[in-house]
């Protein structure tokens, strides 16, 4: 049986700029709070963090979980509430930003830049995304690979092409 992902504290700790592509991001939030509990000066360049529409929760996605997609939808408004009160006083350039499609679940480390890690989730039908098998990519030598620059390319297209989410 596969284990449900854990968020990497160390690697929030080191990366100043970080994005969370996802559904619900329900971890993030004590992950999050665990750091800052323990270095309450941490400050972190950029946090964009992604959610699915609505609609895309409601059409493609709510078959990987258990719960009414309307359940979700309330779970994933609430998670954006309370990840913007505890990091939009330590972020310079927060962003909580909505996808109408979600082709993967995945996070990204300084991934302009030498050193850069991505981590990719793909979704798999029918499977909670918490335990689809994942694949890293890292930037170590002096021009990423090709599949490193793939997804950093999707990132930027994201990045270029999301609203922003607006909780009321």
């Amino acid at each position: 049986q596969i284990k449900p992902k854990v968020l990497p504290l160390e690697l929030i700790r080191r990366h100043s700029t970080i994005a969370f592509v996802g559904i619900l991001h329900d971890n993030l939030e004590k992950g999050f709070t665990r750091i800052l509990d323990s270095d309450p000066s941490h400050r972190w360049a950029g946090i964009y963090i992604f959610f699915p529409s609505d609609r895309c929760l409601q059409d493609s996605l709510s078959q990987n979980y258990s719960k009414p997609v309307e359940e979700l939808i309330v779970a994933k408004h609430g998670c954006r509430e309370r990840l913007h009160k505890i990091l939009e006083p330590v972020v310079d350039d927060l962003r909580f930003l909505i996808c109408d499609e979600l082709k993967h679940c995945g996070s990204y480390w300084d991934w302009r830049h030498p050193g850069g890690f991505i981590h990719i989730s793909p979704l798999t039908w029918g499977a909670n995304p918490k335990t689809c098998p994942a694949m890293n990519y890292y930037w170590n030598s002096n021009i990423p690979s090709p599949e490193y620059r793939v997804y950093r390319e999707g990132l930027d297209y994201l990045l270029e092409t999301a609203e922003p989410l607006i909780t009321h």
